[in-house]
């Protein structure tokens, strides 16, 4: 048997303590408008997507049929999103509503000064290299989403934060 890593060497690891405490702040920060991480997730998703069905969604979530159509119900019944005829008759496309919109500047601006407050010790430089090897490392995890952080420069990132 070779060498076996310490938690501290594994990134997978390292990267699910981080994930655990960015998601914290950010349910913290999502609370106060009534929304939690994965709704505002789904509803970027449809943003992205117009037209996408539930099934795409559900997928994309890693999640099952039945937790897909209640996530599409909730955002549904919160005006956020609506379904319109699909591609085919057993299908609905989900497009973002005007609600959905301005739903999504809000909670984007709150999730904003969450990363701002928790990059606030890194260069612009640093940020870009960043989001960088995490758009790598979820490429190669097989998961994108959102724009890749490659095609970003470092003065494309915003910190609310900074001058």
């Amino acid at each position: 048997m070779g060498d076996v890593p310490k938690l501290a060497e594994l990134v997978g690891y390292q990267l699910h303590l981080t994930s655990l405490a960015v998601l914290r702040d950010a349910r913290e920060a999502l609370a106060v408008l009534g929304t939690t991480p994965a709704q505002v997730t789904a509803v970027a998703f449809v943003r992205d997507n117009p037209g996408c069905d539930q099934s795409s969604l559900g997928r994309f979530l890693a999640v099952n049929r039945s937790a897909a159509m209640k996530m599409v119900d909730r955002l549904a019944d919160s005006g956020w999103v609506e379904r319109r005829a699909g591609r085919d008759r057993r299908s609905n496309g989900l497009h973002l509503t005007a609600e959905g919109r301005v739903f999504l500047g809000q909670v984007l601006a709150r999730l904003g000064d969450v990363d701002a407050a928790l990059t606030e010790d890194f260069s612009h430089e640093e940020v870009a290299t960043l989001l960088t090897l995490l758009a790598r490392l979820r490429a190669a995890a097989g998961h994108e989403f959102g724009a890749a952080a490659s095609d970003l420069e470092p003065e494309d990132i915003k910190h609310p934060h900074r001058r």
